[in-house]
């Protein structure tokens, strides 16, 4: 993998992301893509935080391995919210 020496940034990387990018952005309008990167970002916000709710359900001795049945209904919320939320745009 080649490595740019002055920034340190992946250069395949780099023009991989680039090229993934740029396909979107020449054939969608702004309005569309802002809608798009609100929805990522609402959907990467809503993930994090039930995360920290199902933690919260966990046993604290047992936080890292052994699951809450209630953490279901979270990650079951999880899931309803992002169709809801795709269904909307």
């Amino acid at each position: 993998m080649e490595i740019n020496p002055v920034t340190r940034v992946p250069v395949a990387g780099a023009w991989y992301t680039f090229l993934f990018m740029a396909g979107p952005a020449f054939f969608l309008d702004l309005e569309q893509i802002t809608k798009i990167i609100s929805c990522g970002n609402l959907m990467t916000y809503s993930f994090v935080t039930g995360c920290g709710i199902a933690l919260r359900f966990r046993e604290r001795e047992t936080q890292n391995n052994v699951r809450s049945s209630n953490e279901f209904w979270v990650w079951a919320y999880m899931f309803f919210s992002f169709i809801a939320v795709m269904s909307v745009m």
